[in-house]
């Protein structure tokens, strides 16, 4: 599905009868080459599934955003830390030296 498709929040509660523990927010754009415009898109993306989780995890669910580490990165952890009682970043041993891929690691869904 689309991310932005109005019935992907319908979809998840149908198929869960309930709000979820956990969102995990893996996605990434069609890398395009242009590292500015990949970054943008990248965090757009995770914008959008903010919309998504704030209907659907829990009260002191937990949270995963990959974020490609660039200009908007403190941007959007400003935002999501408002909706969490913590947040953690990390890097996994197993991603690339070079690569800008870090995760936000939410937890305690306060809405």
């Amino acid at each position: 599905e689309n991310i932005e498709n109005e019935f992907v929040v319908d979809e998840i509660m149908s198929y869960f009868e309930r709000k979820v523990n956990a969102v995990i927010c893996d996605l990434s754009p069609q890398v395009t080459g242009n590292w500015s415009v990949d970054h943008a898109i990248q965090i757009s993306l995770n914008y959008e599934c903010t919309k998504i989780m704030d209907k659907v995890l829990m009260h002191k669910g937990n949270a995963i955003f990959k974020v490609f580490d660039g200009e908007y990165s403190m941007e959007f952890k400003d935002y999501i830390k408002k909706k969490f009682a913590r947040i953690n970043l990390t890097k996994p041993e197993a991603s690339r030296k070079q690569s800008s891929e870090l995760y936000y690691v939410c937890l305690g869904f306060t809405g």
